[in-house]
């Protein structure tokens, strides 16, 4: 029986029998029975259940003369000497429940008076003490609490909320309260961590690591009696890229997320991802089958918290910056290890971290790391960019000496020359060629059903051969991506099913070629191999048609590489770009056909939140005053503070590039001075606004601050007007320009095509205004890398530009 009351209650049950005698003498009260003269006897029995106490009194006495009055007196002592309450008058005739309000562990007391028909009145003796030992039963009470919110990886801040409770005793840990969340994907229940003094209580969340999303979250205060109250309220995870990425051990965040992925195949069941920014190859025991799981093992590196280039310097067993290409026959891995000019050989898949490699192609060992090792030959490499099998063929494409290398069988031992060349007739020489011979950027190499395919980036086509070349620089086929072999445009006739604009890579799927055209954003796929010169491509991924960009939701970024083991397709996005893979669990048919994982990213809608972008570089972000503005290459846009955040959660103001700060389509809308493809640097100077328009070769130019959404530039630097958006190399042209950088009164631009630097004198005030000085080439039409030979005057490649101290760093 439950009774609810602020107080204990006493329960008094009296009954009436019948005696011969009549009431004279005083009355006696005690927990056992009491007799007096004449006979009368009182009894009580006092039981304790959990929050009540009930009190059962006897009462005897005769009929002689008939009780006119009875009454009880509580007291709130020992001996009955302070009262409580008024007296309580008693029926004589029946057995009723009284109701006596008293305090937890207070010691109670009581007499019982009683007057007969004639008058005569009576009082029994103080009754022996009773002290309230059970409590009566309450409700708890907990406060209302904020919504929250904290960054990816990263324990909230302290929750502030009040609990109480009238009738027990509580205190601000786990015995009392509990966690519920709706999404234990994102935040798990135990992890909470409690704290403060009751009844200001406090609790810090720690959400699921690398998990981000909303959740609705419930603190549940339970007092002893197992009464509950409940606060909700919603508690974000957000990811912050306006601040910092986290990489550190303690949240694995470099274990989980792949960065600057250049490559990645499937061999002998397991993933092999080359891993740039960690300067390492990670590896998967079994493909993984959802995103972000962390890899078994690093070669490259001694764990998976180390990312240090050439870790211990070169060696058979450390890797540079940049691993770009990764290839196995089933057997064997090969890595590019392009930044030290070699290519290393594993003659079984490694298994453990930190592997040494067994054979090294391009230096006499592994501690050598020069470019061209030894001079020009069969056996040096410079760059090399690519490597692919053919059968028992082992091909590399060797980047800066414009050629492709061909081992008949795979080589077994240090610095073997190859066998073939292909794109130069000879093993000692790299000039570029626009011919059907020749080659200017090789990059993915492909073959299948006796055709070879190579990709010529330099000059944005792909050469095809119907059958494997057999002597040293022979003549291909076919092209694909122009209308011959002695064009090399740009989007040669517009883009279509049949240009390119810097295709990168390659790969073949049964009769299914897949070629990345970079600069376009998307992959152009042919359902059987083709055969003839630009012959259009069937359909492309990361576009609804063969003539536009599609949707930004699955759009496809600077994806250098494409891999396919017979099933899976597998795209890696490199860094400034994406730095996650899209995975197709079966061959894609159809245009803009999602991937089925996006691995290392935390959604599928990986490209549209109006806060997110990725891996920026000291040139991609500039402040001015109290703005932030900040290229969002992916998106193809740069976002805007006006004021510098200082929290991670502080979504931007404005954007540029795109209509409103949801969108993320390239040239959208059409290309304008409102519209970007591929930003790759920003910089203010205090007054003006510079935005490098990567794909678009050309620099836009804010005259004042901009300060809306989808806010047109002024004037723009290597094109004539708004609406082209050609390569050239010219003193008022520019080919895929990755720096700027403004002093006020100069402006000065770092060109990779190119391979130099253009200096402005004075701020231009007109649209495809001349550039006044050229660094890295003796004229403006020049743009031949390391012109001349490696020296204090040539370029290759530049990237980022700026003014430090009066000087100029390229």
């Amino acid at each position: 029986m439950k009774i609810v009351s602020a107080f204990p209650v006493f329960l008094l049950f009296l009954t009436e029998f019948s005696c011969h005698s009549k009431i004279k003498a005083t009355l006696t009260a005690g927990r056992k029975t009491v007799l007096s003269s004449p006979a009368t006897s009182l009894k009580w029995v006092e039981t304790s259940p959990q929050n009540q106490l009930n009190v059962s009194a006897q009462w005897t006495k005769s009929l002689a003369s008939k009780l006119a009055n009875q009454k009880i007196q509580f007291f709130s002592d020992s001996a009955c000497g302070t009262t409580s309450g008024d007296a309580i008058n008693l029926n004589s005739f029946s057995t009723t429940s009284y109701a006596f309000v008293g305090a937890y562990g207070n010691s109670y007391t009581y007499k019982i008076t009683s007057v007969d028909d004639a008058g005569s009145e009576g009082t029994s003796s103080c009754s022996d003490p009773m002290i309230i030992n059970a409590k009566q039963e309450t409700t708890p009470t907990i406060s209302a609490i904020a919504s929250q919110a904290t960054d990816l990886n990263t324990p909230s801040s302290a929750i502030n909320f009040v609990i109480s409770d009238s009738g027990t005793s509580m205190s601000c840990n786990g015995s009392f309260l509990s966690l519920k969340s709706s999404n234990t994907s994102i935040v798990s229940t135990s992890n909470v961590v409690w704290g403060g003094t009751y009844p200001n209580c406090t609790a810090v969340v720690t959400p699921i690591e690398l998990a981000r999303g909303v959740v609705n979250l419930t603190i549940t205060v339970t007092n002893s009696f197992g009464n509950s109250a409940s606060s909700i309220f919603s508690f974000e995870v957000y990811r912050s890229y306006v601040l910092s990425q986290k990489s550190t051990k303690s949240n694995d965040f470099m274990v989980r997320l792949v960065n600057d992925p250049q490559a990645a195949i499937v061999a002998g069941g397991k993933l092999i991802v080359a891993e740039n920014a960690k300067y390492r190859i990670s590896v998967w025991n079994s493909f993984p089958s959802s995103n972000q799981v962390p890899a078994d093992y690093a070669i490259g590196q001694p764990d998976l918290y180390t990312v240090t280039s050439s870790s211990g310097g070169v060696s058979a067993s450390s890797l540079s910056g940049s691993v770009t290409d990764l290839y196995s026959d089933g057997t064997r891995l090969y890595a590019a290890d392009y930044g030290n000019h070699r290519v290393l050989i594993w003659n079984s898949i490694p298994t453990t971290f930190d592997k040494p490699a067994d054979v090294v192609i391009g230096q006499p060992d592994f501690t050598s790391s020069t470019a061209n090792n030894g001079g020009l030959s069969s056996r040096s490499l410079n760059f090399p960019r690519y490597v692919s099998g053919c059968g028992t063929k082992i091909l590399i494409s060797d980047l800066s000496n414009k050629r492709v290398l061909v081992w008949n069988t795979p080589p077994t031992t240090n610095y073997q020359p190859a066998d073939l060349v292909i794109g130069q007739s000879l093993f000692t020489t790299n000039a570029a060629s626009l011919t059907s011979t020749g080659l200017a950027g090789p990059r993915g190499v492909a073959c299948a059903n006796g055709k070879l395919f190579v990709v010529d980036g330099g000059y944005n086509r792909v050469l095809g051969w119907n059958s494997f070349p057999t002597s040293n620089g022979q003549a291909a086929d076919f092209v694909l991506g122009q209308s011959d072999f002695v064009t090399s445009t740009s989007n040669a006739g517009g883009m279509s099913g049949s240009s390119f604009s810097s295709p990168a890579g390659i790969a073949i799927n049964g009769n299914t070629l897949y070629v990345t055209d970079l600069n376009n954003s998307r992959i152009l796929v042919w359902t059987s191999l083709p055969t003839t010169t630009a012959q259009s491509a069937n359909f492309a991924l990361g576009s609804t048609d063969l003539v536009s960009v599609g949707s930004a939701s699955i759009s496809i970024s600077q994806a250098w590489n494409i891999t396919t083991d017979g099933t899976r397709v597998l795209v890696p996005m490199t860094k400034f770009f994406g730095n996650i893979m899209l995975v197709w669990n079966t061959p894609p048919t159809s245009f803009a056909q999602a991937p089925d994982m996006v691995f290392g990213s935390d959604s599928m809608t990986y490209k549209t939140s109006p806060e997110s972008f990725r891996n920026l570089s000291s040139n991609q972000m500039s402040i001015c005053g109290t703005k932030l503005f900040a290229v969002d290459s992916s998106n193809h846009r740069v976002l805007a503070w006006n004021s510098i955040p200082d929290r991670s959660d502080i979504k931007p103001d404005f954007v540029l590039g795109q209509p409103s700060i949801s969108e993320g389509i390239p040239n959208n809308g059409g290309i304008s001075g409102g519209t970007m493809y591929i930003p790759r640097g920003v910089y203010c100077d205090g007054t003006r606004l510079f935005v490098v328009d990567y794909v678009n070769h050309r620099v836009l130019v804010w005259n004042q601050l901009p300060t809306v959404t989808g806010q047109s530039a002024d004037l723009v630097l290597g094109q004539a007007n708004f609406t082209t958006s050609t390569s050239g190399t010219t003193a008022s042209t520019l080919f895929s320009p990755t720096g700027v950088f403004s002093d006020g009164s100069k402006v000065y631009v770092s060109e990779q095509q190119n391979h130099r630097v253009m200096i402005w004198n004075t701020i231009p005030s007109v649209s495809g205004q001349a550039a006044n000085v050229v660094l890295g080439q003796p004229n403006f039409t020049s743009n031949t890398p390391n012109n001349g030979g490696i020296s204090a005057s040539s370029l290759a490649s530049p990237g980022s530009i700026g003014v430090y101290g009066g000087k100029l760093i390229v």
